[in-house]
């Protein structure tokens, strides 16, 4: 016997992302006031920003395809904060 697709209606969507937005504006807001976006970043996360924007500047100048050959390379410290640093910076661009 064949299964049924889960179909939930657009209103359940709808209120579940209004959720998760809410819940994350208020982690966000929260983290502001008390967390680690009220401090300035200490010197593990500037290291891990400054290498995010060589790796970034690597790819502007030689192309995405660079990116495995340089992590190869040059592995960085933690890769999962250099890449998080990079993708922020990759999409949303670098301001001081």
């Amino acid at each position: 016997m064949p299964e049924i697709p889960d179909r939930r209606p657009l209103t359940y969507w709808v209120t579940l992302a209004v959720v998760s937005l809410l819940f994350t504006s208020v982690q966000i807001r929260y983290s502001q006031d008390r967390g680690r976006l009220a401090r300035t970043p200490t010197g593990d996360d500037i290291s891990y920003f400054i290498d995010a924007i060589h790796r970034l500047d690597d790819v502007y100048a030689h192309g995405l395809h660079q990116i495995v050959p340089n992590y190869l390379q040059k592995r960085p410290h933690s890769p999962f904060s250099t890449y998080l640093a990079f993708t922020g910076y990759a999409i949303f661009g670098i301001k001081d």
